[in-house]
């Protein structure tokens, strides 16, 4: 059964209190008119060294500090930033770093895949894929025998995704790492086959409720001011 967000973060507060780092709030989903949304950007959670706190996933009203690498990228794939549903797997943040919280997968699955995944298809058709910002998020998201660590070059050197019926989000799912090893300026046939599957998979969209109904702004107006 899906957990709302109070119950998420009473669930984190309660057995995962070791890791959970509450705040006041936690960032939104960033995004500009979802019609024009021609992928979904996914990063791990907000936590960072710094400390810092955002309105909105990576900051992205704020500045670029931690979007750079990725900004970066998405412009090697056509798109700006007018086109992008930006959110964290898990919204919470937490007391370090992602690659050093060792209960992160557990999280992400017990807490926030299910919770993710209802928030995406009620507000963007199921063939808007997703760009994985970390190959800890393909660990999460992929079915069983699906992903293995060893496979990130495998991925970008053969143009490989995770179809739609390999994970737990059942949207495509295309590797986006933010890290400068894998940035598309080093990986000019990997960031073609992405362009091609953003822009063939833009012209199937079919948005079921049309723009500007009472029920789709009420939502929307629901999303923006989601805690």
């Amino acid at each position: 059964m899906m957990m709302n967000l109070d119950q998420i973060l009473i669930k984190l507060s309660t057995e995962f209190n070791d890791v959970y780092e509450p705040k006041d709030k936690l960032p939104k989903p960033y995004f500009n008119e979802l019609e024009n949304v021609k992928v979904i950007i996914l990063g791990c959670d907000p936590s960072n060294v710094q400390g810092d706190v955002f309105n909105e996933a990576f900051g992205l009203t704020e500045n670029l500090k931690y979007f750079r690498g990725i900004n970066n990228n998405i412009k090697m794939v056509g798109l700006d930033k007018s086109e992008m549903y930006v959110d964290n797997l898990c919204r919470n943040y937490f007391k370090m770093v992602t690659y050093k919280n060792k209960k992160w997968q557990e999280i992400a699955n017990r807490l926030w895949i299910q919770f993710q995944k209802d928030e995406l298809d009620k507000h963007l058709p199921n063939n808007i894929p997703i760009l994985a910002t970390s190959a800890i998020i393909l660990k999460a998201l992929s079915f069983p025998g699906i992903y293995k660590d060893s496979m990130n070059e495998c991925l970008y050197k053969d143009c490989i995704y995770i179809k739609e019926n390999e994970n737990k989000l059942g949207r495509k799912i295309i590797p986006f790492f933010r890290h400068y090893k894998y940035s598309l300026s080093k990986w000019g046939n990997y960031a073609s086959f992405v362009k091609d599957i953003i822009e063939s998979d833009s012209k199937k969209v079919q948005w079921i409720t049309m723009k500007g109904s009472d029920k789709q702004n009420s939502e929307i107006m629901d999303l923006k001011n989601e805690v």
